[in-house]
């Protein structure tokens, strides 16, 4: 066990202006990653309302990120709740989404 107390602060935050290259760079990707995921999701619904589920099968996505995204979607307006839910392949309950 160490004291945390001893730790040199300064040292981390050198440490921290070594990478932001790095950092900005996978910030970038990342970024991307999610433009592209909402595209695809935006995309999907262009088919039609759809579950998560449903989503995640029309655009390729795990039903994971298409929560993810849905969310985001949904705090900027893109996307909105129908009001109606439907049964999910497990049993339970989802919300069926459109777009805005």
């Amino acid at each position: 066990m160490y004291d945390t107390m001893t730790i040199d602060l300064p040292l981390w935050a050198a440490a921290r202006r070594s990478d932001p290259p790095t950092s900005k760079a996978a910030g970038r990707n990342a970024r991307q990653f999610i433009g592209d995921h909402e595209r695809q999701i935006l995309n999907a619904l262009a088919e039609g309302p759809g579950t998560k589920d449903e989503l995640a099968a029309r655009c390729g996505l795990s039903e994971q990120m298409v929560i993810r995204r849905i969310a985001r979607l949904r705090r900027i307006g893109e996307v909105v709740g129908t009001g109606e839910t439907r049964r999910t392949p497990s049993g339970g309950k989802a919300e069926v989404w459109r777009k805005a």
